[in-house]
């Protein structure tokens, strides 16, 4: 696994053309791509989620949140319909703990413990660049723009 970004700071700000470019308060970037799902760049908006390798053979393992291990499971708690009033009695009455257990007890879903998400595909681009002939890569996340990168030189030709 790679340093996180703000270790890179200072070799890269030896350059102010790179320091103009990556703001470690906004960026997170490596010098080479992830080895595992863990250091694998995060994108998505709640819904639909990925993660980015930034490989020469790249893996992007994408995901949608409808997408679980097992069959549809009915979580509703058919006991919230008659325990809201009671809940709302005891907020009003200031008995806060008492209402909050019985909104736990009542309210939260059944089975309490949600199946798993599993990934919707695994996504593999090559484009027939090899790791070894590339040169000046880097691979981005911007965490103001949600959107994840890879820059890099191959055969004199600048890709990004």
């Amino acid at each position: 696994m790679r340093p996180p970004a703000f270790c890179l700071t200072l070799s890269l700000c030896l350059s102010p053309a790179v320091c103009a470019t990556w703001d470690a308060s906004r960026h997170a970037w490596y010098t080479d791509g992830a080895a595992d799902f863990a250091s694998a760049l995060p994108i998505g908006n709640g819904r639909l989620g990925a993660a980015v390798f930034g490989t020469a053979v790249d893996k992007i393992v994408l995901n949608e949140n409808s997408v679980w291990s097992g069959p549809w499971q009915n979580r509703a708690n058919s006991a919230s319909k008659n325990a809201l009033s009671g809940i709302r009695q005891a907020l009003v009455a200031g008995n806060i703990s008492s209402a909050g257990q019985t909104a736990l007890s009542s309210m939260a879903g059944n089975p309490t413990s949600p199946r798993a998400y599993n990934p919707l595909v695994n996504l593999g681009l090559d484009f027939g660049h090899g790791a070894n002939s590339l040169s000046s890569y880097t691979r981005w996340l911007d965490t103001y723009q949600g959107i994840a990168g890879v820059n890099y030189v191959q055969g004199g030709v600048n890709y990004r």
